[in-house]
């Protein structure tokens, strides 16, 4: 048997190469997202995991490659909390920047808070 070098472009008939690109891919578009944390690191794991049988002579690989990527930034808001004319816990999303300014109960955005789950 000829004795062949192995290389990521031909192990397991090139799908080595593919999931490295498939991953790259991935981190580029998790950097690029304006929703996610610019500074945060990324990273990609490539783990190749080498079974040999018993006789030594024949091994079985398995490659697996893994990214970690940073998760979308949370979205901040205000919400206010108060009583309807029937004692029911409601709760409103405040608009704008200044409290006193705000839209305290707007019925079509007002949600019903149940007892119990507040």
């Amino acid at each position: 048997m000829a004795e062949e070098k192995l290389s990521f472009s031909t192990l397991a008939g090139g799908g080595v190469e593919e999931k490295l690109q498939y991953a790259l891919s991935e981190v580029a578009a998790n950097i690029a997202d304006p929703n996610t944390d610019a500074k945060k690191a990324r990273s990609i794991t490539m783990k190749i995991t080498i079974k040999p049988n018993e006789s030594r002579q024949v091994s079985n690989a398995e490659i697996n490659v893994t990214t970690s990527t940073a998760a979308p930034k949370g979205i901040a808001t205000t919400l206010l909390i108060d009583r309807d004319e029937k004692g029911q816990a409601v709760v409103s999303e405040m608009y704008g920047k200044d409290p006193n300014q705000g839209v305290m109960f707007d019925d079509s955005k007002v949600t019903e808070i149940r007892k119990g789950v507040m």
